[in-house]
């Protein structure tokens, strides 16, 4: 797995370790949660009264955060009535999702859908071997849409409720996206890449508020792992982000140089299909990522690329980007391999004059101490606060005190006193991370890069404020 994130930078070296990368992300999503929850009040979300506005990152994080043990709450997603349920009883657990049915308006949604479809369709198969229309490859192109629709098509269409409104696992949603796996298999690798990358764009249409469930197993997946999902996990709604970012822009992992699917994401395929296990087992890079008690690998504990897709995904998960612990979880592990691979593939679209690399590890990360930027922007506070009065009061013992302890504190959250770690995470990687967030319903490969200064927020500021008073005071690192 990916453990380090490397900037080249004014003829240094940074190295972000993967702690590094997971906390800077938890902090900016704790941000995000109060700062859109603070603007968008909570829905009432009853059955007869579904949640239809989400249709904006802002609106999915305040329905994430309105989530409680109170009821269960209802959404309109994909056409489709999506319970999180609250109830307690056979098949039926806490915070898990349950598709109820298709709502009543969906056969009209879906006679206007077909035009969008094949736009995007279209689209997605240009963009991927930068092509520009001409009768030369109208056949590819109906030959593409073909199979492609063929790969994510199921036997039971979008009429039915997927999983009898009861809650599903990641293995029951991995079975339901496999009806098509005759068909799929008969694709070639590009056709197949193609059908999956139409998945993908089909998940980020309903994340945008709209109606395209070519499979019928989506409106309750989109559901899973963007609601409930990101309700134990703050982190989980932006690196299964990402992920719909990987198997559009077709990035590739480990040694053999895999591809992303959909139902990789969901679960590994070693433990779901026979007939691929042992070839799985002996190719999968990650072989040595995640141990049993034997010390073996093990593909159930792994579970899928998903951070929440295995077992027992949510002990020790904890939100605070200053609890990580050492070694890093699973889930963690996970996330943080994931974050870094982005930011590798992002970080020099978004900054051409980048240079980024990263660090493999094949076993289990542990790591030093590592960068909490909300610390860090706390003491800055803290230290302007006893500068301001001792401006006022420069005898004051008490203030210098408190001054000279903020200044302390935040070298401490600063590793090794690498100042340009904190530079390069306020202009580059949480402005980036930011954006992925702000605009989520858009493929990362769409994206133009932005000058540095208009993605950055006021927090980002108050950290380079911090940067330059310890340069300026001569406490560069």
């Amino acid at each position: 797995m990916l453990s380090t994130l490397i900037i080249y930078y004014q003829d240094r070296i940074v190295k972000f370790s993967a702690h590094d990368i997971l906390a800077i992300s938890l902090d900016l999503m704790q941000e995000l949660h109060e700062e859109w929850s603070q603007n968008i009040p909570a829905e009432v979300a009853t059955r007869d009264s579904p949640v239809a506005r989400l249709h904006e990152p802002k609106y999915w994080i305040t329905a994430v955060r309105a989530i409680t043990p109170a009821y269960s709450r209802y959404y309109k997603i994909g056409g489709h009535l999506i319970k999180c349920n609250q109830e307690k009883g056979p098949g039926l657990y806490p915070d898990y999702i349950s598709d109820c049915g298709p709502l009543p308006e969906h056969d009209v949604q879906m006679q206007k859908l077909f035009p969008h479809l094949l736009m995007l369709i279209i689209k997605i198969f240009f963009i991927r071997y930068s092509l520009t229309p001409n009768d030369s490859i109208v056949k590819n192109i109906i030959y593409a849409i073909n199979l492609s629709l063929a790969a994510i098509s199921t036997v039971a269409g979008t009429h039915e409720a997927f999983g009898e409104d009861k809650a599903l696992s990641y293995r029951e949603f991995y079975a339901g996206l496999a009806v098509a796996n005759t068909v799929y298999a008969s694709l070639t690798e590009d056709f197949q890449i193609m059908a999956d990358q139409i998945i993908a764009a089909s998940m980020r249409e309903l994340l945008s508020g709209g109606v395209l469930p070519l499979n019928p197993v989506l409106p309750s997946l989109v559901a899973t792992m963007f609601l409930a999902e990101a309700k134990r996990n703050h982190l989980a709604f932006m690196t299964n982000l990402m992920l719909l970012d990987f198997i559009e822009m077709d990035i590739r992992y480990g040694k053999t140089h895999k591809k992303y699917t959909l139902r990789k994401i969901l679960w590994h395929p070693s433990t779901m299909d026979p007939e691929v296990k042992k070839y799985e087992r002996e190719l999968d890079a990650y072989q040595g990522e995640f141990q049993d008690k034997e010390g073996g690998a093990n593909p159930d504990l792994r579970g899928g690329k998903s951070s929440m897709a295995s077992y027992g995904s949510t002990n020790g998960l904890k939100q605070n980007p200053g609890a990580l612990t050492i070694p890093l979880i699973i889930q963690r592990q996970k996330e943080a391999s994931i974050l870094i691979r982005w930011l590798w593939k992002i970080l020099p679209k978004q900054f051409p004059n980048l240079d980024v690399d990263v660090e493999t590890l094949y076993g289990v990360l542990q790591d030093k101490p590592y960068i909490n930027t909300r610390s860090i922007r706390e003491n800055y506070k803290k230290l302007k606060k006893a500068q301001e009065k001792l401006n006022s009061y420069p005898s004051s013992q008490s203030e210098k005190k408190a001054l000279n302890k903020a200044k302390q504190d935040i070298k401490a959250a600063i590793p090794d006193k690498n100042y340009l770690k904190l530079y390069l995470t306020c202009i580059h990687i949480r402005p980036t991370l930011r954006r992925r967030m702000q605009d989520s319903m858009v493929p990362a490969y769409w994206r133009l890069p932005t000058a540095e200064v208009n993605n950055m927020t006021d927090k980002d500021r108050e950290l380079l404020h911090c940067y330059e008073y310890l340069v300026d005071n001569k406490d560069t690192g």
